[in-house]
């Protein structure tokens, strides 16, 4: 086991570039106090444990403004600790300076990393290493001070009858992209009526508008012994997935859009309604006051996050900011955003005010999804990874 002296960055992930290469060597971090605060040094401890290193990482505060204290209390642990080495990755250029110094003086090793290939540069004396680096989402968030609480993508497992259900309900809106966002509203309001599989409504008035959208869920196979009367309603629905994607909007785009995902390739860890926790710390899962969001999709290449937004209905920016947001804290600087819709609002003026917002931001629109079957969502998932 060897030692890294390394820089310590507010950027989460450049402090763990040298582990993710040498992950049997310990890592000592040299960094200043408004810098290395005690929160992000409590992330990186918990990171690594959960990764289930042997050893525990060191800190070294250093005088962001004295070349003498960093090249003093860095020199001494080039002298404690044996088979050191110099990662240049992040960091200030007073430390750089430090290691540029020490480096020579007792011919230590420097290398840097580039975390887009997972690759070592051999800078000076030491040998370049090369490996697949890559990380799951929980680790991540992890990582970032967060936690994931729950996702649904462990609720609903990856079936042939799922992804027939969903394909086909998707297929549903190809004439009407809101079919399924508008008549959700309506099977929510279904839960007082319903035992088990089967609805039984006595009383209750159904719109016209909302009357046809059954009927073509029941033609489509979705419902069973559908009877709409003046007296009321009456139906099954064919299985419990589909009586939970009909009563929460969006939920088939989202199933969609992690099938997709899944199928096309680019993704090692793909995460499908996914709630997080802020810092990390959870004494009750039930506690409203806990700072909480849910991201619909999460997606992982390597180390780079892709958070996902899937809207069925109309898109607002408030979906835009909120995406940045979560992005930001929980992916940090190499956080990518992408926003999967269907067709936006209808309105040429606030469609291309929603477009020019989401490029300004740096946020990917998928758009037009209701034309698309889980390939084809796939190609373009596909290629939104190809754009780093």
């Amino acid at each position: 086991m060897g030692t890294i002296i390394e820089l310590f960055d507010a950027e989460p992930l450049e402090n763990i570039a040298s582990h993710l290469l040498y992950p049997e060597d310990k890592p000592v971090y040299l960094g200043y106090p408004g810098t290395m605060t005690p929160g992000r040094i409590r992330n990186l401890r918990r990171f690594f444990r959960a990764r289930g290193c042997v050893w525990e990482p060191e800190f070294v505060e250093v005088d962001h403004c004295s070349l003498e204290d960093i090249t003093a209390k860095t020199e001494a642990v080039i002298l404690r600790e044996k088979d050191c080495r110099f990662d240049l990755t992040g960091g200030s250029e007073l430390v750089l300076v430090a290691m540029g110094l020490l480096s020579e003086r007792h011919k230590v090793p420097m290398f840097q990393t580039d975390l887009n290939c997972g690759k070592s540069v051999c800078t000076c004396g030491a040998e370049p290493a090369c490996r697949r680096v890559s990380l799951p989402a929980e680790q991540l968030l992890m990582l970032h001070g967060g936690l994931l609480l729950s996702a649904g993508d462990r609720e609903l497992p990856d079936t042939p009858e799922l992804r027939e259900t969903v394909e086909g309900l998707w297929s549903l809106c190809r004439r009407d992209p809101r079919f399924l966002n508008r008549i959700s509203n309506f099977f929510n309001r279904l839960g007082k009526y319903t035992r088990g599989l089967q609805v039984d409504a006595p009383g209750l008035r159904v719109a016209p508008t909302v009357q046809t959208g059954l009927r073509r869920l029941a033609k489509a196979g979705y419902l069973r012994d559908l009877k709409i009367t003046e007296k009321g309603l009456r139906f099954s629905y064919r299985d419990e997935a589909l009586r939970r994607m009909l009563g929460t909007a969006g939920l088939t785009l989202e199933l969609m859009t992690r099938f997709a995902a899944m199928d096309c390739g680019a993704y090692q860890d793909v995460r499908q309604g996914v709630v997080l926790d802020w810092d990390g710390v959870v004494e009750n899962r039930r506690d409203k006051a806990e700072t909480r969001n849910e991201v619909d999709g999460l997606l992982m290449q390597g180390i780079t996050p892709y958070f996902l937004s899937c809207k069925a209905g109309d898109v607002k920016k408030e979906a835009l900011y909120e995406l940045d947001v979560v992005a930001g804290r929980f992916g940090g600087a190499y956080a990518r955003r992408a926003l999967v819709c269907g067709a936006l609002s209808g309105n040429r003026a606030s469609n291309d005010s929603i477009r020019r917002r989401a490029k300004d931001m740096g946020i990917t629109l998928i758009e037009n999804t209701h034309e698309l079957n889980i390939a084809g969502l796939g190609k373009k998932l596909a290629a939104l990874a190809c754009r780093r």
